[in-house]
């Protein structure tokens, strides 16, 4: 496949923003952001799923009606075949599209779920990434064509799946994250983080339990009677004692108990 100039620049560049992003609600925005950038689409959502059920829940959207969700859970998820043929298969592919599966003239003339729902919000050509955690499928991502576009090609289904691989390696980092967090929420939610074996002060303990918190920085400051500026100089002090660059880092080692 073919890449041009201009395309591997792009990707380069979604990759470092997409490891340096550590906020799980932050993720699922930019992915769709960063995918764009890369393959055109019209509009395009970030599912999280049911393992039990593989039933999608609320996303995060980009250029959708905001109550199409509710209208295709009442009455469409159930007769999505798309969504059927990709999540039942005995292997659930990374990226997929459906003119892979579907014959589309077939479709629209047999299925409500096409005729009635997706045609009408100008979703014709459909494409995704499935994203998994500790192997069981945990979100999906589905980018939409109008019908005047063509199809997602080859090239671009390559590229996607070149994507895909990192976008589900940031996708289980920041889950783990999240999973540690709030398992350990209420031992490190205390100002005395005396769990901690680092060389850090009282001050920057204090800071270090606002941030497993998910506190910003302007949040820190005025919780602590303190200038954001000053939170900063403390932040990057203890990013040195951590040896880390970023706060996801630090909250990995103080979950895995590295510092």
């Amino acid at each position: 496949m073919f890449i041009s100039e201009r395309q591997a620049i792009a990707y380069d560049r979604a990759l470092l923003e997409l490891y340096a992003c550590d906020d799980s609600k932050q993720l699922s925005s930019l992915v769709l952001q960063l995918i764009r950038r890369l393959i055109p689409f019209d509009s395009g959502g970030f599912f999280p799923i049911k393992p039990e059920t593989c039933d999608l829940l609320p996303p995060v959207i980009l250029d959708l009606d905001e109550k199409l969700f509710a209208l295709y859970e009442k009455h469409y998820q159930n007769n999505d075949i798309y969504r059927r043929r990709v999540f039942f298969q005995p292997v659930i592919p990374i990226v997929d599209r459906c003119s892979d599966y579907l014959e589309f003239s077939h479709w629209e003339k047999t299925n409500a779920h096409r005729a009635d729902f997706l045609l009408p919000n100008k979703m014709y050509y459909l494409a995704g990434i499935q994203l998994f955690t500790n192997g069981k499928l945990s979100a999906m991502i589905s980018i939409h064509r109008e019908r005047r576009r063509a199809d997602f090609n080859d090239g671009e289904i390559v590229l996607l799946r070149a994507l895909a691989h990192h976008v589900n390696s940031a996708h289980q980092r920041i889950r783990q994250i999240d999973e540690l967090y709030r398992c350990k929420k209420t031992e490190l939610a205390s100002p005395n983080v005396y769990v901690l074996s680092g060389p850090f002060t009282r001050r920057e303990r204090e800071i270090i339990a606002l941030i497993v918190e998910g506190s910003t920085v302007k949040v820190i400051g005025n919780r602590l009677g303190i200038s954001p500026e000053t939170v900063k100089s403390h932040l990057k002090n203890i990013y040195a004692k951590a040896e880390v660059n970023k706060r996801a880092d630090l909250i990995g080692k103080i979950y895995r108990r590295q510092i």
